[in-house]
């Protein structure tokens, strides 16, 4: 088991905990996993999101800019519900404090 961030596109975010496995994962964005992130976190969102037309996740959005991902261009989102967690090597870990600290200073 391991604590996650739930950011959903219609509720305040949200830590709660869960068995990593890929159904349940899947289950939280509501597709298939694609992954953003950096060494030491990870984002999963629905990688077929935007053809699905899924609402834009600002909150989503802004954290992973400012947690340092430069894999959007300009004028690019994040869509859909996403959830953070950590990341050791290909393992998925509880999310980072840095990542909560950072959420939090947007609010």
């Amino acid at each position: 088991m391991i604590q996650i961030l739930v950011i959903r596109t219609t509720e305040e975010p949200f830590l709660t905990t869960v068995d990593p496995t890929l159904e349940n994962l899947q289950a939280f964005v509501g597709g298939y996993l694609e992954a953003i992130g950096s060494f030491d976190w990870v984002m999963y969102l629905d990688e077929d999101g935007k053809s699905k037309g899924k609402e834009p996740n600002p909150t989503a959005s802004v954290l992973a800019h400012r947690l340092g991902w430069q894999g959007m261009r300009a004028g690019d989102f994040i869509v859909g519900d996403v959830i953070v967690c950590g990341r050791r090597g290909e393992r998925e870990t509880d999310v980072p404090e840095h990542v909560q600290h950072v959420l939090e200073g947007m609010h």
